[in-house]
């Protein structure tokens, strides 16, 4: 997991803004799919399709927090922050006002982007507080000076959501293979996947000593592989054997089934606390770790993994019979080379991997201009090589 901390507009002699989560700061055409299929797959019944330059607008675009709640509340200006960030609105609410905001502040590109996901977040009836996501401890004065990352404000919502409507056991989407293709995955079939947010993020507006965190998202990806099981190197094995000093083994053939996974990722949150505010010099630091992240290949109960209250571990895991296989093999006398039997061995293939990982805390400094933006990498502690990992 490798998250992005951003400190917001707005530092203050009263504190700082922080955000937190896996954010891009610039999409290509291959990393879109994935923002869509992520959108998708947290808001069940939709169906999110933006493009590279859809989603570049929005990260690459700002909302004033005043504005924005000024907007909420009617266009009246609001005495009390907690009265708009306590109301319950629905994601369309929150949409139409990053529009009205973004196309008064010129940003069209933005605005225009938002809206082309009016279909999709129509249709939902749940709600969320912005309360939730956006804890603010500054005066309401300074608000005026906040100025909030769009694609930060999006994705928290989509979560927020997703953690206040999604029940147990979301409903999976099924990928297609125009869908696998710009993700690398073009060797898998009958692909579908689950995501739920175990823990909603929480961007702060605070002073010294003020957490943060990111949400916390447990995903399932359930799929065949299309080239299947490599059983020559088993029938290599197998061919020649001598047994016992008595028979031989020949002629082996193996067929297997298709080749079945289940892959699940937990990924706890990413979190921090504001260690500093220097208003002379316009810096803030910060004091932050990367989210855990658990990889497993095997079978976990759903009842277990989408459970919110429930932690993981290892023990949830049980191997998953990922294939079967079928062994003829011809047995000799080793005395005479006689034949004697031809032999057929049903097997079943069970796989179980764990591969965990835990970084450690890491300061960041930040100096204006804000909003600004920085990677906290995991190090050794990749993704990359846990995968590496379960394969071997």
């Amino acid at each position: 997991m490798v998250p992005k901390v951003n400190a917001q507009d707005a530092c203050t002699a009263n504190g700082a803004c922080v955000s937190a989560g896996p954010r891009l700061v610039q999409v290509d055409s291959t990393q879109s799919p994935v923002l869509n299929l992520l959108f998708t797959t947290l808001l069940p019944g939709t169906n999110i399709n933006l493009t590279a330059l859809d989603w570049n607008s929005l990260a690459g675009a700002d909302v004033n927090l005043n504005a924005l709640l000024t907007q909420l509340n009617g266009g009246v200006v609001v005495s009390d922050p907690s009265q708009v960030l306590n109301a319950n609105i629905t994601l369309s609410q929150l949409r139409a006002a990053l529009v009205s905001v973004l196309q008064a502040d010129g940003q069209t590109a933005a605005a225009n982007a938002l809206n082309l996901l009016t279909p999709s977040l129509g249709g939902l009836t749940g709600t969320i507080r912005l309360a939730d996501l956006l804890q603010v401890s500054l005066p309401p004065g300074s608000l005026a000076n906040v100025n909030l990352d769009v694609l930060d404000l999006i994705t928290g919502g989509v979560q927020l959501y997703n953690f206040r409507n999604v029940v147990t056991t979301p409903t999976p989407i099924t990928l297609t293979t125009a869908q696998l293709a710009p993700l690398g995955l073009g060797g898998l079939a009958n692909v579908r996947v689950w995501a739920q947010v175990v823990e909603p993020p929480v961007y702060n507006c605070g002073p010294v000593g003020t957490a943060f965190h990111s949400a916390a998202i447990r995903i399932k990806f359930d799929f065949d592989i299309a080239q299947g099981l490599n059983v020559a190197p088993l029938i290599s094995a197998v061919n020649g054997l001598n047994v016992g000093g008595l028979v031989s083994l020949s002629g082996t053939a193996i067929t297997a089934s298709v080749l079945h996974l289940s892959v699940y990722a937990d990924v706890a949150r990413a979190e921090g606390t504001i260690n500093a505010v220097n208003l002379a010099s316009n810096a803030v630091t910060l004091q932050a770790r990367p989210g855990l992240v658990n990889l497993y290949i095997g079978t976990i109960s759903d009842a277990v993994f989408f459970n919110r209250s429930a932690v993981l571990t290892p023990a949830s895991v049980t191997p998953i019979n990922a294939t079967t296989l079928n062994v003829t093999v011809a047995v000799s006398l080793l005395s005479s080379a006689l034949k004697v039997a031809d032999v057929d061995v049903p097997l079943t293939v069970s796989l179980r991997a764990v591969a965990t990982g835990t970084p450690g805390f890491q300061s960041v400094a930040f100096t204006g201009p804000y909003p600004q933006t920085r990677t906290l990498s995991t190090g050794t502690v990749s993704a990359s090589l846990m995968v590496t990992t379960l394969i071997n």
